[in-house]
């Protein structure tokens, strides 16, 4: 899936390359536009005609210039930061690329498309794309500053210096014309040292074949997942939305996207001077009113609750507190940056020709904020921190015969020699992924969507082993004896640091430490999840696996959503014997987080032990999908397609973890093993002298090695390895057999 996943990522940037040429815009899919509710008639009328105007264009020409300065910031590594880019750009739709965009406009399709077909909506941005013409130009400059602090992380992330002084100006053209994507070399190279193009030198490729080949790839393997419905619900309405984007009025944009409704309430626009026969149009955000829409919280709520953004231990109090504060000094924050949008219409026409975007950051009007949070007096600094983005853009030649044509000088690859560069293995990659063995049934994950979160807290049905019931039913009752509104926010400071603490005494191997400092943390916190769960792991490695899966539920009690602990309890749970509620618990982890590859993992082998092979091969696929480089999911994977007699795949199992790693002697041993099964001796013998040079004192594989040498009649070298296995094995119980077989060989 990944691997399909990467091609539609490719289409899609492709297609948002192309769309950053386009003056921004999306035309509502609403017929009863809400914003015109409070508009005067005359103004809805232009508004709404720019809208119809502009979905009807196919053609159109822009310049634009984007300006970001940041200077005087306190103890920066800089004294300003400029970014300057000056853009030029046209395009040319021809009726096939009209009719894919009418296509792509359509929400019902799309929704279709990718609830089914996935690949064939892939065709249609293929074909969006190939029946664009499209010419762009743009010229990059920066500061200094600028230069210096990118030269400074190059050299720390290379350990070298950078070998030339980078310009600070350059510039890309590029075009597509009838399929075929260009790209101006001597622009590319002139800024450099030793390099000069010799005149105005293009380099072009065959996009729409390149394309035909990538979809091909991906409907042949066939596994380009389908959304479900929710999801597709979600993307069709903004794909339909940036599909459209054709230089429609931005409120009209706004009310096509799939929360246009929630937050347009908070949008403000107005007409202001009119400029030179043209009808110009401001929009500005009311932050209060945005911050105060149900849907607005309910994303900041799950934004601060993310592993990847905020504190995912926040209690609702403290989220209610937090969102206090966000509604309380938000509007004054966002207010500061003073965004605004200004839009040019042709009243006549009702072409959008010309669009501005402002952000100017008045840092001063922080400056309360600043005092109440002990920050630095804004009134005492020589220069006031500067932050600003500025860009215009100007747009004309609506629907006139533009002409791309192709570079006069241009060096075209066609797709046969492109691919004749990359090596057959690499192509393959490159198009569909690292090629997995093909298994004759489903992969599917079990669906428990339906989980009662809420009771599953409290044990799931573990009444075959005395041990574990007690065990849940001790951690229901230390959850219930704990009062939450007794515990300070210092005493949880308190239980964060004995926290850490207690990790470094895991790190160090030092668990009998390590379990006091948890003990700690939990008396000044009895609500610290992380110190259960963390704790319930030290009880696991110590084979305490009645108090592990004590703790583990204490967890889940407290955060029946917490799929680490429930994971946990699941190995817990193995360890038991239980393993029917060891898969719920797997189960449940994985409804919360389906790219739990570890999970997955021990799903897998408890199906191998319990004898369930296709299930755990199944496991084992979605195991390394999301976590390609682990080497051990592959020897797993392999012992368990030994033990259904795929030798082949499991060869191929082996092989992709040396190539992971080619230091595991254990890929080696098990390869030997498989490849003395079927009678290939040389590669076998190759395989355990890998074993043996990776690992010298090695008995087993000496043994083993000498049982192979002496069955192709290598007498010698069988002597030799039995000579070395009794080194290391003085003790062993065969040792009158294995002289006796030195005897005979010698």
């Amino acid at each position: 899936m990944q691997s399909k996943l990467y091609v539609l990522k490719s289409v899609l940037i492709m297609s948002l390359a192309l769309l950053m040429a386009w003056p921004l815009g999306v035309y509502a899919q609403d017929d009863l536009p809400l914003y015109c509710a409070t508009l005067a008639d005359e103004d809805c009328a232009i508004l709404l005609m720019a809208r119809e105007r502009m979905q009807e264009v196919r053609s159109i020409s822009g310049d634009s210039t984007f300006e970001l300065i940041i200077s005087n910031i306190p103890d920066a590594p800089f004294n300003e930061i400029t970014l300057d880019i000056e853009q030029q750009s046209a395009y040319n739709f021809s009726d096939e690329g009209m009719a894919a965009r009418a296509k792509l406009s359509d929400v019902e399709l799309i929704r279709e498309l990718l609830q089914e077909d996935p690949v064939a909506f892939l065709g249609l941005y293929s074909e969006l794309i190939v029946g664009n013409n499209l010419e762009s130009s743009f010229r990059i400059s920066v500061s200094e500053d600028t230069m210096a602090l990118i030269e400074e992380a190059i050299e720390e992330e290379s350990g070298d210096p950078v070998p030339f002084t980078l310009p600070n100006e350059f510039g890309v053209s590029s075009r597509i014309v009838d399929g075929t994507m260009y790209t101006n070399l001597s622009e590319m190279l002139d800024p450099l040292p030793g390099f000069k193009a010799l005149g105005d030198v293009w380099f072009g490729f065959e996009y729409g074949p390149m394309m035909d080949i990538t979809m091909a790839a991906a409907r042949d393997d066939g596994d380009l997942d389908p959304m479900d419905e929710d999801e597709a619900a979600i993307a069709s309405q903004f794909i339909a939305a940036v599909s459209g984007a054709n230089g429609g009025p931005l409120i009209s944009t706004v009310a096509g996207l799939p929360f246009g409704e929630d937050i347009l309430p908070s949008i403000e626009f107005e007409r202001i001077e009119d400029g030179a026969g043209t009808v110009r149009i401001r929009t500005t955000i009311d932050y209060a009113t945005l911050l105060s829409e149900p849907a607005v919280q309910e994303l900041l709520a799950e934004l601060i609750r993310d592993p990847d953004f905020g504190d995912t231990d926040m209690s609702d109090e403290e989220m209610t507190e937090a969102m206090a504060v966000i509604q309380l000094m938000g509007p004054t924050v966002l207010d500061s940056l003073g965004l605004e949008v200004i839009e040019e219409i042709d009243p006549e026409t009702g072409y959008l020709v010309g669009s501005e975007f402002h952000l100017n950051w008045d840092i001063e009007a922080l400056a309360p904020l600043f005092s109440m949070a002990g920050g630095p007096d804004l009134s005492e600094l020589e220069d006031v921190p500067v932050f600003s983005m500025n860009g215009t853009s100007a747009y004309s030649d609506h629907n006139s015969d533009l002409v791309i044509e192709t570079p006069e000088t241009a060096l075209i690859f066609s797709i046969e020699e492109i691919l004749e560069l990359i090596p057959e293995e690499e192509l393959q990659m490159l198009l569909s992924g690292p090629q997995e063995p093909e298994y004759d049934f489903d992969v599917t994950v079990p669906d428990v969507a339906a989980l009662d979160t809420e009771n599953y807290a409290e044990g799931a049905a573990l009444n075959t082993d005395a041990a574990a019931a007690n065990a849940v039913s001790a951690a229901a009752d230390a959850v219930s004896a704990i009062d939450s509104s007794s515990i300070t926010e210092e005493a949880k400071e308190v239980a964060f640091a004995l926290l850490e603490d207690a990790r470094t005494s895991v790190d160090e191997g030092e668990y009998e430490a390590a379990l006091q400092l948890f003990e700690a943390a939990i008396e000044a916190d009895p609500t610290a999840v992380a110190a259960y769960n963390e704790r319930g792991l030290v009880y696991y490695w110590q084979g305490e696996y009645a108090q592990a899966i004590t703790d583990f539920s204490v967890a889940i009690e407290l955060d029946p959503l917490n799929e680490q602990a429930l994971a946990n309890r699941g190995s817990a749970l193995v360890e038991q014997g239980l393993y029917e509620e060891a898969l719920i618990d797997f189960d449940a982890a994985l409804v919360l987080d389906p790219a739990y590859s570890r999970v997955y993992a021990e799903r897998a082998d408890l199906y191998y032990s319990l004898d369930v092979y296709d299930l755990s091969l199944a496991d084992y696929a979605l195991a390394i999908e999301f976590d390609p480089d682990n080497p051990y999911l592959y020897i797993d994977r392999g012992l368990v397609n030994y033990s259904i007699g795929e030798y082949e795949d499991e060869i191929a199992d082996y092989t992709s973890a040396i190539r992971l790693d080619p230091e595991y002697s254990r890929a080696y041993y098990y390869r030997a093993l498989t490849y003395e099964d079927l009678g290939m001796m040389d590669e076998a013998l190759a395989d355990y002298s890998e074993v043996v040079a990776l690992e010298p004192d090695d008995s087993g594989a000496y043994y083993d090695r000498a049982i192979l040498h002496q069955a192709v009649g290598n007498n010698a070298e069988a002597a030799a390895d039995f000579e070395r296995y009794l080194e290391l094995e003085p003790e062993a119980t065969n040792r009158a057999d294995v002289e006796a077989l030195i005897s005979e060989l010698q």
